[in-house]
């Protein structure tokens, strides 16, 4: 009679001598790989990250010829690739092909992920060749197949030999050569295992017009999303960042989009377990996925809270590689520089206010523009993550030698505005300075420095901040002039009305009213086409100055007016100079009175003290200028 260990020993060592080659990826993981790198070493668990399960198990779905996964850093992707690659080795030995991006890249892969994996998993451990000649940096040999370990800056090896899987890492970043584009050359190997192929692409995204981006893979697919539920009402829903709430940066919360329950982070495994991933498309034999970093259990919110304020405070620098970066790599969203939008589709957005100013404003700006003939004025409402409304666009006629001019442009910024829930008065203007006004811009705004009205000047210097130090100018009086950096102002105002208008073109739940840097204009004579027109009227080209490319604005024509968006540059100016705290100002209205209140912009740069506004008409009227376009 046997022993029952003994049975144990010799089932275990005929499970080892034929393995179950009807095990999915997921369960070949779970069963048999270990992970000896991170904060979770030991035996791998699918309860660890559980939307990885169905990426990896649709590689053994024999009607899946590609697999695509749009991915945030620390998702987990190349935790897919290895078991893939180990399943393959184990059960279903062919010949395959591992491309990274460069050849530093691959290598690194190759000592860090793959060698490690092969030192810790038992039955890889018993395959993988052992000698320098069959196994090394480029080369993976086992029975009954190989992994090449190749490289897209230099993809020569994919042209010389047949392959039944290629797995693309970063595909994203890849960069076309001499050679050939890596994932065509591979493409075309495959040929020969025609119908059982298959290609795995796994990559952040990097830049929304390189065809190579993994956005474009995507949407070849059927398009899956990771659903889960809502703890407290069970409704299933996506996490996207414009429904993260941050009034206290360390605990930040997730708002239901169903029925507007909290949703703290720490129940966020108990939803991923829960979760299932739903295609927006038909199968079609790519199978494709994407999620955000709000997913990833390895990354808590505040982090990415603290990361986005970082590339935004950089952005307003005018530096937006990090906002860049931070797009890619936690939204999992290829950067979209916008360079240029179309007026007719911010007509789409235009909506009817239930008061002068709506709800949801929190401060009131204002910018003017002098002109030789004129001042043009514009008042903007700003919300949390800059949320901004469009209030008033008036131009008073004039020149602006004549005392009467300014006289009536401080009546209009002066005047008490009625809102939905308060009522508003200017918390700062910019005013332009660079025109043939000079002096009488500086005098201005030295007359009027307690109530927070600044002279301004655009620097053409492209790398310059929003806004820099202010300095003393002037002879009679001496006043503080702020440089404003209009390629960073532009850079930030074109991301909003792209957005916006990317909203309005579909019915977008994900970004619309209620998110960062939403554009609202009324529906009303001050904001038709001509104002559109000029808001639009420049684009971002390339440039070269000092031997440097440079990315500049221009008009889209030598005939096009401008001032509407040199308006919203200026009043992107004050907000920033004013740099209010929404959290902190929303938070103090709820419980005062719908009435005017001192000291409601929180925290300021402290360049000037509070205005003390004048006495002025109750609610805002128009100016009735002559010949107003948009009276």
């Amino acid at each position: 009679m046997i022993h029952a260990g003994v049975k144990l020993a010799i089932q275990k060592g005929l499970d080892a001598a034929i393995p179950d080659s009807t095990l999915t990826v997921s369960q070949w993981a779970e069963q048999f790989r270990y992970v000896d790198r991170g904060a979770r070493k030991g035996k791998w668990s699918n309860d660890t990250v559980p939307y990885l399960k169905e990426i990896m198990d649709v590689f053994t779905d024999p009607r899946v010829r590609e697999v695509v996964f749009q991915k945030p850093s620390q998702s987990g992707g190349s935790e897919v690739l290895m078991n893939m690659i180990g399943r393959t080795i184990h059960l279903e030995p062919t010949e395959m092909a591992y491309v990274g991006e460069k050849e530093d890249k691959a290598k690194g892969w190759t000592q860090e992920s793959f060698d490690a994996t092969v030192r810790s998993t038992e039955v890889l451990n018993r395959l993988v060749a052992r000698d320098a000649e069959h196994n090394n940096q480029k080369l993976k040999s086992f029975p009954g197949g190989n992994l090449f370990i190749v490289w897209a800056s230099s993809p020569a090896e994919l042209s010389s030999r047949p392959f039944q899987y290629l797995f693309f890492d970063e595909k994203a970043a890849y960069q076309p050569t001499r050679e050939g584009d890596a994932v065509k050359l591979g493409e075309a190997r495959t040929k020969t295992y025609s119908g059982t192929e298959k290609l795995v692409k796994i990559s952040s995204p990097r830049d929304a017009d390189d065809e190579a981006d993994i956005e474009k893979d995507y949407l070849r697919g059927d398009q899956r999303e990771f659903y889960v539920p809502c703890p407290q009402c069970n409704e299933f829903q996506t996490l996207k960042w414009a429904n993260l709430k941050f009034e206290d940066p360390d605990e930040p919360y997730m708002v239901c989009i169903v029925n507007g329950c909290m949703i703290e982070h720490n129940e966020q495994q108990d939803m991923l377990s829960k979760g299932r991933w739903i295609a927006g498309l038909d199968f079609n034999g790519i199978a494709s996925f994407k999620i955000n970093q709000l997913y990833s259990p390895f990354v808590p919110w505040a982090q990415m809270v603290k990361d986005f304020t970082a590339a935004k405070n950089k952005l307003k620098e005018g530096k937006s590689g990090e906002m860049k970066v931070w797009v890619n790599t936690a939204l999992a969203e290829p950067w979209r520089p916008a360079e240029r939008i179309e007026y007719a589709d911010l007509q789409l957005s235009r909506e009817q206010y239930q008061a002068p100013v709506p709800a949801g404003v929190l401060v009131l700006t204002a910018a003017v523009d002098v002109q030789g003939d004129r001042l043009e004025c514009e008042i903007k409402g700003w919300g949390r993550g800059f949320e901004n409304w469009s209030i008033d666009h008036r131009i008073i006629e004039g020149s602006p030698s004549l005392p009467e001019v300014w006289d009536a442009l401080t009546d209009h910024l002066t005047t008490v505005w009625d809102g939905e829930l308060r009522q508003f008065r200017i918390d700062a203007a910019c005013i332009d300075s660079g025109g043939h006004h000079t002096q009488l811009v500086y005098r201005f705004c030295k007359a009027n420095s307690g109530r927070k009205w600044f002279a301004i000047k655009g620097s053409s210097t492209p790398q310059a901040p929003l806004v820099g130090k202010p300095s003393l100018v002037g002879t009679n009086p001496k006043v503080r002039l702020f440089s404003i950096g209009t390629n960073a102002a532009k850079d930030m105002i074109f991301s909003y009305l792209k957005a916006t208008t990317d909203a309005m073109k579909v019915d977008d739940t994900e970004y619309g009213p209620g998110s960062a840097g939403y554009c609202h204009f009324p529906d009303d004579d001050r904001y038709g086409e001509e104002y559109l027109k000029q808001l639009c009227s420049e684009k971002k080209v390339p440039r070269f100055r000092m031997g440097k490319e440079v990315h500049v604005y221009e008009k889209v024509s030598a005939s096009a007016r401008n001032e509407a968006l040199d308006l919203f540059v200026y009043n992107l100016a004050a907000v920033s100079i004013l740099n209010p705290n929404f959290e902190k100002i929303a938070s103090r209205r709820l419980n005062h009175d719908p009435v005017l209140d001192e000291g409601d912009t929180g925290e300021t740069d402290g360049e000037a003290e509070r205005a003390k506004p004048t006495a002025a008409p109750k609610k805002a009227k128009r100016i009735r200028v002559k010949n107003n376009p948009f009276s």
